[in-house]
């Protein structure tokens, strides 16, 4: 009776880690937008950004969570809003912008500063690859996550790791015969 008791009480603490799990897991995520994939130092860039907290402050900086603002939005009800900033002044080559809204979600795109005048790559995909079409990145791929995600990723596999072996071991405690206890098939005299 008390092992049944116990296999009930673990089964109903994986349903509930399983549920914690997938609810925290799948948090949608901020994504922003580029008006531009590349351009030149100074070049002016329109940023409309997605699914950021509701009517909560947006930051935005160059190439890192922590570095010196370069703009600021407010989100409206939707999590919407349009910036404006300017590409960096030195610094050539690949970089990307960083939005952190007032939840703490992340988002990033890439934008490649060429030399004035030139022509340089198409865009600087944020997941790390090769150059490609479109500057707009979001903090749900697999490479540009933040260590958050990660986090989240984690703790979700972790769950379901847990609940795959919550049955395999309630299924272990009740198959084993009791101490003293004769076995199944000896015949009853």
């Amino acid at each position: 009776m008390i092992r049944r008791a116990a296999v009930g009480g673990f089964m109903a603490m994986a349903g509930a880690l399983v549920l914690a799990s997938a609810s925290w897991a799948c948090t949608a995520f901020s994504t922003i937008t580029l008006s531009a994939p590349s351009g030149p130092p100074k070049a002016q860039i329109e940023v409309k950004g997605s699914s950021a907290a509701a009517n909560q402050p947006v930051t935005l900086r160059w190439d890192s969570r922590t570095g010196a603002p370069v703009a600021q939005a407010v989100a409206d009800a939707e999590g919407n809003f349009t910036v404006s900033v300017l590409a960096p002044a030195n610094g050539g080559g690949a970089h990307f912008l960083v939005a952190i809204d007032g939840e703490g979600q992340v988002a990033r795109g890439g934008f490649e500063v060429t030399p004035a005048g030139g022509d340089g790559p198409a865009a600087f995909n944020a997941t790390g690859g090769s150059a490609s079409a479109s500057a707009s990145s979001s903090a749900g791929g697999i490479g540009s996550a933040s260590p958050d995600q990660w986090l989240r990723w984690g703790a979700t596999v972790l769950g379901l790791g847990l609940m795959a072996m919550v049955p395999v071991a309630g299924v272990i405690v009740l198959a084993r015969p009791k101490a003293g206890a004769r076995p199944r098939s000896a015949a009853v005299r």
